[in-house]
């Protein structure tokens, strides 16, 4: 990073800013970001190749750090339930009475969450062992988020903490402790309270009760299971700060924590009955009708004073007053029983009702002379649609036998079991006019392609060689080649089924070459080519060195028997003992050329063998992307050090010069002069990963 000294401060100043952004590797972002003055005319700020990186999220290191989200868990569903808020105590028995008595204690909680999507609870457990019983786990999937639940427990034991621990109830639990303990610190107020009814037989159920309603908010409301309609725990809430909304004889009641404010309106008892007053208004059409008139005369009977009638003059304009949402709702019923009048009976009392509550709701449908609001939840049918969607699942398939064009990637670079097979975006533009199309056959693996699935080099694209049919040719290549030529490729990205790739990166293969044979060659011939022969410049009698990974016996022997490599001058090129056995053979002089691909400490002791007038020519890319130092002391021996690197010809003269140093190398293969790589392994797609393993 450079910083001009004299860079604005003043406020206000608006800095132009230009950033270059490219990618590096895999998942890397590499940017180049200038700041200017505002007349463009001077740098005040640079940031050179600035990195960024997909974040690896190790689930199993922060599970306890974050909440695990479900990827799933992203549709949505609309719900229609009863109003709480819209209900008389009687209707909310009557809905409640529907289900079953066992089953009225998760019907009422579901009526409460249905009307409080947001709320949180809290339900009491006798001991650890009853949370696989818990009332709350008998709720709907989707019904209420996992963390909105907690179960206060009121009797422990180590053994039965530690049993509780292994139960898989939705949501988490706590100790209630006893009644001089302070309440947990880290335990929010909840909206809602759950007594189950097998907390009845506590033995100290008065000083429980106390303590567990301590948990609610101010305004909080409780569901108490039970098993008469006047039962001890009904009891005690209502000595203390609750009042019971309604009960269902042995079964179930709702309280609700008694508030200090005068209500200054009708209330259910569930709401708090502060709805302000205000005046209401009905507008009338000019001709009414028999089922208007009814209407109108009901919903008058049902508010009383605070509704006065609007003249029929003024009832052909926009009825005045209606601004507050509630009004509108009244006027939206009265249209609609205009034209059905067989609810006329039970119109204008919910119409009432929906004026009179505190409801915030605006959006009511009728069902068994009862109201009825909708809420957006959680759709687990849904869900389980995309969830299905995300399963990674594993299906045999032929890449021949695909219609879309296929590219190799890596997941995550570093885990060769993720390498796999993704759509070529490249594939999506039309056949440039100087390319050709090409049906690959066969793919070399080389090194460079295992550093860089590994994540130690930064390419974005895998595979530097390829071989293939010819099946389209355009109009600047129709020259060279037609459809059908057997042809060996150089370039990025080769690990596809299908290429475009300019014609200058393809060479012809002799006949009797097999793909297999002719994909594992344009990038060690091109290399060793325009190495020794156009930087090198390499001469008869002259000597190289070359390091090549010799662990095993049988490679040292396949040198000496395949290509008359005296034993005397195969060395170990795992440390720098070879650095004296150079020396040795050389008798003190060095050699001519060093086409080097190590790293580290064994570059910089190969760097030392060079005889004078030598050339030293990297070809690894490990020091380079690091930026290692290289010591100076060599160049004193008039000595050359270049670096050559196949990927930075991309542009149209590297294109050229990449082209010529191909059509050269396979000049000799045409001659027989140069051979194929031995010895050669072949791998079926299906093993790509094995074979990876052994190059690597």
């Amino acid at each position: 990073m450079d910083i001009s000294l004299d860079i604005p401060g003043d406020a206000g100043y608006v800095l132009p800013v230009l950033c270059e952004c490219k990618r590096h590797g895999f998942k890397e972002l590499s940017s180049n970001i200038y700041t200017f003055d505002c007349t463009m005319s001077k740098l005040n700020l640079s940031v050179i190749d600035f990195r960024v990186s997909e974040l690896e999220n190790d689930a199993g290191e922060q599970e306890s750090q974050q909440l695990e989200v479900d990827p799933a868990e992203i549709t949505s569903e609309v719900r229609w339930n009863y109003g709480l808020e819209v209900l008389e105590p009687d209707g909310i028995k009557r809905v409640v009475s529907t289900v079953a008595a066992e089953d009225r204690a998760v019907e009422l909680i579901r009526l409460y969450l249905h009307n409080n999507p947001a709320a949180t609870v809290i339900e009491l457990a006798p001991q650890y062992e009853a949370l696989n019983h818990a009332t709350m786990s008998l709720l709907p999937r989707g019904t209420i988020p996992s963390s909105h639940i907690k179960y206060a427990v009121a009797g422990i034991s180590k053994e039965s903490e530690e049993q509780g621990a292994s139960t898989n109830v939705i949501g988490k639990s706590f100790d209630l402790g006893d009644s001089d303990d302070p309440l947990p610190a880290d335990i929010a107020a909840a909206d809602l309270l759950v007594v189950p009814l097998s907390i009845s037989n506590h033995k100290d159920l008065g000083v429980l009760l106390r303590r567990f309603s301590s948990l609610g908010k101010p305004d909080a409301s409780l569901v108490l299971a039970m098993d008469s309609s006047l039962n001890v725990s009904a009891a005690i809430l209502e000595a203390e700060v609750f009042e019971r909304i309604f009960d269902v004889h042995t079964s179930v009641a709702l309280y609700k924590k008694r508030q200090t404010e005068h209500a200054n309106g009708p209330t259910n008892g569930y709401t708090k009955g502060t709805s302000t007053k205000f005046d209401l208004v009905i507008g009338e059409p000019p001709a009414t009708s028999s089922g208007s008139s009814s209407f109108c005369c009901a919903l008058q009977a049902t508010l009383g004073t605070r509704l006065s009638q609007c003249p029929q003059a003024a009832a052909e304009q926009r009825p005045p007053g209606l601004d507050h949402s509630r009004q509108q709702c009244v006027h939206g019923c009265g249209r609609r029983h205009s034209e059905d009048y067989e609810d006329v009976a039970v119109g204008p009392a919910l119409a009432g009702r929906i004026v009179m509550s505190d409801t915030t709701d605006d959006e009511f449908q009728e069902r068994d002379g009862m109201l009825q609001v909708a809420r957006i939840f959680n759709s687990p049918v849904g869900n389980e649609g995309v969830r299905r969607c995300l399963e990674a699942s594993v299906r045999i398939q032929g890449i021949g036998d695909q219609e879309r064009f296929l590219l190799l990637t890596i997941l995550k670079p570093g885990l060769l079991d993720t390498l796999t097979f993704i759509e070529d975006d490249r594939m999506k533009v039309p056949l440039g006019e100087s390319e050709i199309e090409v049906d690959v056959k066969a793919t070399g693996v080389n090194f460079k392609d295992i550093m860089a699935a590994m994540g130690l080099v930064a390419v974005s694209l895998i595979g530097n060689e390829a071989s293939g049919i010819v099946t389209a040719s355009s109009s600047a290549a129709a020259s060279r080649f037609q459809p059908g030529d057997r042809v060996t490729l150089l370039w990025e990205g080769m690990h596809a089924s299908k290429l475009w790739i300019d014609h200058r990166l393809a060479v012809h293969i002799p006949d009797s070459m097999s793909f297999d044979v002719a994909a594992s060659q344009p990038l060690v011939h091109a290399t060793a080519h325009h190495a020794l022969v156009n930087v090198a410049k390499l001469r008869p009698g002259q000597s190289v060195l070359i390091p090549l990974p010799l662990a095993a016996e049988d490679k040292c022997r396949l040198l000496m028997e395949k290509y008359n490599v005296p034993k005397g001058h195969i060395f170990h090129s795992r440390d720098a003992s070879f650095v004296k056995a150079v020396k040795r053979v050389t008798g003190g002089r060095g050699v001519d050329y060093v086409l080097n691909s190590l790293s580290g400490e064994l570059l910089r002791v190969s760097w030392t063998c060079l005889a004078p007038f030598s050339t030293f020519v990297e070809t690894g890319l490990r020091d380079i992307t690091n930026n290692m130092r290289l010591e100076m002391r060599p160049f004193s021996r008039s000595t050359t050090f270049a670096f050559i690197n196949m990927a930075n010809f991309s542009n149209a003269e590297g294109l050229d010069v990449l082209g010529k140093i191909l059509s050269d190398a396979f000049a000799f293969v045409h001659k027989g002069v140069l051979g194929a790589a031995y010895p050669l392994a072949v791998y079926p797609v299906a093993e790509l990963e094995t074979g990876c393993t052994a190059m690597e």
